[in-house]
């Protein structure tokens, strides 16, 4: 009974297996930082606050509470393929 319990909420999307922690737990909330962060990586707290109507310290807490699940991994940029970038080395 257990087991069909957890592959109904996997199959929901209430919880993920991920391969820091073995299962973890996201709810819409999260879903919705990550929208906003998968959109604009270079998004603040705050700003992320405003959207969600969530306090920035909860925010934060959220973001730093699926990094270490292993739902964040990093954060990058794409480049304008237009613009040509010149390094320096």
């Amino acid at each position: 009974i257990l087991q069909k319990i957890l592959d109904l909420l996997l199959r929901c999307g209430i919880i993920y297996l991920n391969s820091k922690r073995g299962v973890g737990f996201m709810d819409i909330i999260d879903k919705k930082i990550l929208g906003i962060l998968s959109k604009n990586a270079n998004a603040t707290a705050t700003e992320i606050s405003s959207l969600i109507n969530l306090s920035v310290p909860a925010v934060n807490k959220r973001i730093l509470r699926m990094k270490k699940e292993g739902f964040i991994n990093y954060f990058t940029i794409v480049t304008n393929p237009k613009n040509k970038c010149y390094f320096l080395t």
